[in-house]
């Protein structure tokens, strides 16, 4: 019988879509993958398998939950035209704030 994760996998990839945003895909190892994650090596390549499959599910992981999470959230509050704007005023606010990645 299989072991049960004792991680939340989105947890997982939001901390790896971190780690490879401060560094960029090539600079990151998988030892500061796995200091970024706080699972081991070992998990790490059981449900990933490698870098590049954790990295594309990193990236799948901010589309999901950042980049349509806010076009919903703006297509619904916004009529077009504001909505460009509202997209420009929200990346001016964002840059260089340090807390999440604004993409």
């Amino acid at each position: 019988m299989p072991r049960q994760k004792s991680y939340d996998r989105n947890d997982v990839l939001t901390r790896a879509m971190l780690a490879f945003w401060a560094r960029g895909y090539e600079a990151t190892s998988m030892a500061e993958l796995v200091n970024a994650t706080g699972i081991n090596r070992g998990s790490l390549y059981a449900d990933f398998s490698d870098k590049h499959s954790l990295y594309v599910s990193a990236l799948r992981h901010y589309d999901q939950v950042h980049r349509k999470e806010f076009l919903v959230c703006l297509a619904e509050s916004h009529p077009p035209k504001q909505a460009i704007t509202a997209v420009f005023e929200n990346a001016a606010r964002n840059t260089g704030n340090g807390d999440t990645p604004s993409g």
